[in-house]
């Protein structure tokens, strides 16, 4: 089946997201003309180590993807986030939309305890970034939500969820 690419002419990137080392699904974003999305592009498509290997280490349902330290992740399923820049006001994200952030120092992507998150549904500090991308996109995520790993109490596996590949559609 040919990709079919946002009509308005952003960019199209993937996320091949594992739980446990076992693929689960791909997300693909399309990515607003914004600083942050950029850069979050530029980790996407660039060589190793990129985003490729990362580790995403919470899933809220219903809320989306956490990752990097627990102390970074909310404590609970925030409405609003803060845009980041002087003069940015926060909002609700709408189903599917994403935010990237950086962790401690603003490091982002790339290799083993990384501190970035992808977050959806919901939000934390920082400018939404893109969007899940078509109908296969937003069920990926929901799909994701529904998984129950991390670290949230007995009974639930604490599996590795990370980005196993990623890249350009």
């Amino acid at each position: 089946m040919p990709t079919i690419l946002p009509p308005s002419g952003n960019p199209l990137v993937f996320l091949d997201i594992t739980i446990g080392g076992q693929p689960l699904t791909r997300l693909p974003l399309e990515l607003y003309p914004t600083p942050s999305s950029t850069s979050f592009h530029l980790q996407c498509v660039s060589a190793p180590p990129g985003l490729k290997n990362s580790r995403i280490t919470r899933i809220i349902p219903g809320v989306g993807v956490y990752g990097g330290s627990d102390a970074a992740a909310p404590a609970h399923a925030p409405q609003q986030y803060a845009g980041s820049g002087a003069g940015t006001t926060g909002r609700v994200l709408e189903e599917g939309e994403v935010a990237w952030v950086g962790g401690a120092g603003g490091r982002m992507g790339g290799g083993e305890g990384a501190n970035a998150y992808v977050i959806s549904l919901g939000g934390a500090k920082g400018e939404a970034i893109g969007r899940v991308f078509g109908e296969g996109g937003v069920e990926g995520l929901r799909m994701l939500g529904r998984t129950g790993v991390g670290r949230r109490g007995e009974g639930v596996p604490d599996l590795e969820v990370g980005v196993g590949m990623c890249g350009e559609l």
